[in-house]
C-alpha cells in the first residue's frame, strides 16, 4: 500500500514536486472513476497500491491501483454501495452535510488530505476548532519542507550561474 511504501521505503517522505506528481496521477484516476459516475469517498493510504521501483522508475512512472470501494457512491442512481459506520482515514467536512456527503468534493478533499500526508507524514485529523492544515505542528512541517525546497533550489541556481 502507499502507507507501507512511505513507512518502509520513503521514510524521509517526499520532496514537494514528487508528492505533487503522485497526487496528479491519483487525480487522473479519480477523474476517470468520476467519469463513470462513481465517487470513491474513502481515499486513504491503505486503499492505494503503488508499484514503483525507486532505482529505475521516477514518480511519474509509478503504477497506482485504487482499492476498497466499500464507501463508494454511484451518483446516477444516488446509491451508496454500503451504508456503513466504518471509520474513514480522513473524513471531509462535507460528510456532515446531508446534500454534500454524496458529492465529488469528498474525493477532492481526500486528495488534498493525501497531499498533506505525503508532505508531512502526519495523518490529517480534524480538531474541534481546526482543519488538519491549520494544525500548528503540520504547518511547521510544511513550512520546513518549503524552506528546504527553496534552499535546495537556490543552491541549484547558484551552481548554474557560476558555471
Amino acid at each position: 500500500t502507499l502507507r507501507e511504501f512511505v513507512n518502509r521505503i520513503r521514510r524521509g517522505g517526499f520532496r514537494i514536486l514528487e508528492a505533487i506528481h503522485l497526487i496528479q496521477i491519483l487525480i487522473k484516476i479519480v477523474k476517470d472513476i468520476h467519469s463513470k459516475g462513481v465517487l470513491h469517498q474513502n481515499l486513504a493510504p491503505e486503499n492505494i497500491f503503488i508499484d514503483w521501483d525507486d532505482k529505475t522508475t521516477s514518480a511519474e512512472q509509478a503504477t497506482f491501483t485504487l482499492t476498497d470501494f466499500s464507501q463508494a457512491h454511484i451518483a446516477e442512481k444516488n446509491y451508496r454501495i454500503k451504508e456503513s459506520t466504518d471509520t474513514y482515514w480522513y473524513q471531509a467536512p462535507q460528510f456532515q452535510d446531508e446534500i454534500l456527503k454524496y458529492s465529488s468534493t469528498i474525493d477532492a478533499s481526500g486528495l488534498c488530505a493525501l497531499l498533506l500526508w505525503l508532505l508531512t507524514n502526519v495523518d490529517p485529523k480534524h480538531d474541534e476548532n481546526f482543519l488538519p492544515h491549520q494544525n500548528e505542528d503540520i504547518m511547521t512541517k510544511l513550512n520546513n519542507k518549503i524552506a528546504s525546497a527553496v534552499r535546495e533550489s537556490s543552491k541549484s541556481m547558484e551552481f548554474r550561474c557560476r558555471k
